[in-house]
């Protein structure tokens, strides 16, 4: 057990996650490297597959294809849990408006979608509750952001970093020195250098709220704190992304035919080019042999014929693969330019339901970050909304939180009918007599009101009995008539 109120214990913490920690640093290595790879920053990883794969003249030859982001478009696809925003109740409380309120001062919303586009991308993540500057903000974690001490009893020790001050010319005892690290426990919350010296303001080291203001978003685990289980998404959108620099190169390559000559070598040798205006000529000189035959040099270009309709269709069926191994519909990442087309709503609902079921196991998972979040919050008012304090701005107070809970409902796919569908449905309800003309009416021209549509049908009954409903004559060229009868005779 580390008691974090003895300098030497502080020291023991950072040493635990220093540079000998192998597994550490492979963590944090590869959430790096996924996340980079989520925002768009994969040219770099491209490069570094390619050169292990060829020479370093081959890839500078060749244009790097980098803007594939296959990382961002399946977790972002996913992450659906927030994008419409989820139903809240609180219960214990008549007035909910002060809560509501709250949350979407705190940008609860856009901070759990941007939580549960991290999750979908490393299996992981969390999410601190912060009091800065008389706010109370969330910010999601990527899992480099945070480090995790889990102590033999199971009690959790994070550690923030904060190594915006560090610089790399730095010499080692000044690294340490800059560098702040934020400590949250059960029992101790302050902030200190890479010495373990304390930072804080306060010297008081004790947690204010009791409890960690951090969630651990996660699902199944091991033995461990952090998940073992990796999704490859980073993984696949480099290699994707190099197969089609690869398939770019072989077609660029393929565009430049090479030119060559045959014949004796004396005669290659005695060959030249001339410069005339914008034209280049070439002279091939020619031999007599003893026979009396002539020997001529011959020029010629020679183009290389890969099958790229072949490369295209391997890329396809990887593509394919692997987004069938995640449970993603293949078709919602195409190679072409075609688009996603539905024949009616209910083709389009079960699209949208295939979506929906790959965040179905998110909803417990975020219903319990929810949770969660709505107890750290009461926490933070029973702690701080009496205004003498003054750690909250006024907006953010609300009272009386303590007997209230929360529950979350999420939106699911609902079918949306094309009108076309409306319009037949509306036709065979009246055909069998479950529904009047008045009825269709309104559904055709989009009408709410009965008065309205029974006038819209009054007046297409007037044209009807004016116009009656013969067809328009067409003029017809009588000559045309007169051939046309001739070539059948």
């Amino acid at each position: 057990m580390l008691d974090l109120s003895n300098k030497e214990d502080r020291k023991k913490l950072l040493k635990f996650f220093d540079s000998s920690n192998e597994t550490e640093q492979t963590r944090v290595k590869q959430s790096i490297y996924e996340t980079e790879i989520y925002s768009g920053k994969i040219h770099k990883h491209v490069k570094a597959f390619l050169d292990d794969k060829y020479d370093a003249s081959t890839v500078k030859e060749m244009s790097i294809f980098s803007t594939a982001n296959m990382t961002k478009k399946i977790a972002n696809q996913e992450a659906s849990l927030y994008k419409d925003a989820p139903t809240r109740t609180f219960s214990g409380i008549e007035d909910d408006k002060p809560i509501k309120d709250l949350y979407d001062l705190m940008k609860v919303d856009q901070k759990l979608l941007r939580s549960n586009r991290l999750f979908r991308t490393q299996l992981q993540n969390a999410i601190q509750v912060k009091v800065h500057k008389g706010k109370i903000e969330l910010h999601p974690l990527k899992q480099h952001n945070y480090k995790v001490y889990e102590e033999l009893d199971g009690d959790l020790i994070y550690i923030i970093p904060n190594l915006r001050h560090v610089c790399t010319k730095d010499t080692d005892f000044d690294k340490k020195k800059n560098s702040r690290f934020t400590i949250w426990s059960e029992k101790f919350n302050f902030v200190m250098d890479g010495h373990g010296e304390i930072t804080s303001e306060n010297k008081d080291l004790s947690n204010p709220l009791g409890l960690i203001p951090i969630i651990d978003v996660s699902g199944e685990k091991d033995d461990c704190y952090f998940v073992d289980d990796y999704r490859g998404l980073a993984e696949f959108t480099i290699q994707f992304n190099a197969a089609l620099t690869d398939l770019l190169h072989v077609m660029r390559m393929q565009g430049f035919s090479i030119s060559i000559i045959k014949g004796p070598a004396e005669l290659i040798e005695k060959a030249t080019s001339a410069t005339v205006g914008i034209n280049k000529f070439l002279r091939l000189p020619t031999k007599v042999d003893n026979d009396g035959n002539v020997i001529e040099c011959q020029f010629e270009f020679v183009s290389p014929s890969p099958d790229i309709p072949g490369s295209i269709q391997v890329i396809e069926t990887l593509l394919s693969a692997f987004l069938s191994s995640e449970g993603v519909d293949p078709r919602s990442v195409k190679l072409n330019s075609s688009s996603e087309a539905f024949s009616s709503g209910w083709e389009r609902l079960l699209a949208l339901i295939e979506r929906f079921n790959a965040t179905k196991e998110d909803i417990s998972i975020y219903q319990d970050v929810e949770r969660q979040l709505f107890k750290i919050i009461q926490v933070i008012m029973e702690k701080y909304s009496n205004n003498t304090t003054k750690v909250l701005n006024k907006e953010y107070i609300v009272q009386g939180l303590n007997n209230v809970s929360i529950s979350v409902e999420y939106k699911e796919p609902e079918m949306v009918e094309t009108q076309a569908e409306k319009e037949d449905r509306a036709y065979i309800r009246e055909e069998k007599g479950v529904a009047s003309r008045v009825d269709t009416t309104m559904t055709v021209h989009n009408l709410k009101d009965r008065d309205a549509a029974k006038k819209k049908l009054k007046e297409i009954e007037e044209e009807k009995a004016q116009f009656g409903n013969t067809e328009p004559k067409v003029e017809v060229d009588e000559n045309e008539d007169e051939d046309e009868l001739e070539d059948d005779s």
